[in-house]
């Protein structure tokens, strides 16, 4: 018996199979270092008790913009793409601070609907913690809306970066928020037409190189306050150049700032592989070659220039020209831009 014992063939323990977790946005704003609160609904006093870096739960609406539908967001969204290319640029040029600026477009409270036409980047104030948290400079932002309305525009959103984790607003951007709706509020058809846009350009854990863009909206009713997604329509009207001359004008002046980016430096060594739910790859695993912080942001321009159908020999032209505007305006001279486009 002993013998035959030891003859039996024995069967190796079953292989566990291998989970793939498929990827989620829920998972990617799981990543924020200050996790988002359990707020469907909330006060003002609510919100005066949270942390102002804390992030805030934000739902969807349902249904057509600027329907009728009572779920619906009260308004659609028109953006001309230059206005999301320049403040995309904008949050490149930081990764240990925050940037900020405004919108300026049009309004037809007819149609329910607000057009951004432009950005403009404002200068920001220090809060007590840089990395993270940023508020406009009140004299920069008259500035600003002076010359909005000098363009015949008004003032419809603000937007501001995230720099290094996932764009999903904070309690202090809730209450930037809901102050704006009020500031510029439509008393006449009892309407908030403000878009808030935030967007996260260095985060390592994006699932490509493009920046990731949010835009939120606060709703109220019966004294309570809910964070909403916003959802909106690109279209290019005018050349990815008309911009050159205002990147430029970021360029000199963000060089001197303690916060600003070192292109030469490396964003991340690979993309990483994510998955669809029934656990397919859905984005392919780069090489192993670092990705320099120079050659994320081609990347993520390039994509952006080719979501709204921008030709090909036109955004080379514009790629090549802002790689030249870094070069002169930027680098330092022991600086050089390791990926040519």
């Amino acid at each position: 018996p002993a013998a035959a014992a030891a003859a039996k063939k024995v069967e190796p323990p079953p292989v566990e199979p291998e989970v793939i977790v498929p990827s989620e946005p829920t998972e990617y704003a799981k990543s924020r270092p200050r996790r988002a609160i359990a707020l469907a609904t909330f006060s003002m006093a609510q919100l005066d008790e949270q942390d102002p870096l804390q992030m805030v739960q934000c739902a969807r609406f349902i249904g057509e913009p600027g329907s009728d539908q009572p779920t619906a967001q009260p308004f659609s969204i028109v953006i001309d793409s230059n206005a999301l290319l320049l403040a995309d640029i904008h949050a490149h040029l930081l990764n240990k601070a925050e940037v900020i600026g405004l919108f300026g477009g049009e309004w037809d409270a007819e149609k329910r609907c607000i057009c951004i036409r432009q950005a403009f980047p404002c200068q920001s104030v220090e809060t007590g913690d840089k990395n993270v948290e940023v508020e406009m400079d009140p004299a920069s932002e008259i500035v600003v809306r002076e010359e909005i309305e000098k363009r015949n525009m008004r003032v419809v959103g603000w937007y501001h970066s995230h720099p290094v984790f996932q764009p999903d607003p904070s309690v202090r951007d809730v209450q930037n928020q809901l102050n704006y709706q009020c500031l510029f509020r439509d008393a006449t058809h009892d309407r908030e037409p403000f878009v808030g846009i935030i967007i996260g350009p260095w985060d390592q854990r994006l699932p490509a190189e493009e920046s990731k863009t949010n835009g939120f909206y606060v709703i109220k009713s019966d004294g309570k306050s809910h964070a909403m997604w916003l959802d909106w329509k690109e279209e290019m009207v005018g050349r990815p150049e008309d911009i050159l001359d205002r990147v430029t004008e970021l360029l000199k002046k963000y060089k001197g700032n303690d916060a600003r980016v070192n292109f030469d430096e490396i964003w991340r060594h690979a993309r990483p592989i994510m998955f669809n739910s029934d656990g397919t790859p859905c984005i392919a695993a780069t090489s192993e070659e670092p990705l320099s912080k120079f050659e994320k942001l081609r990347r993520a321009l390039t994509s952006r220039l080719r979501t709204v159908g921008c030709s090909v020999e036109a955004a080379g032209t514009f790629l090549e020209k802002i790689q030249g505007a870094i070069k002169e305006h930027w680098c330092s001279e022991s600086q050089h831009l390791s990926h040519e486009v």
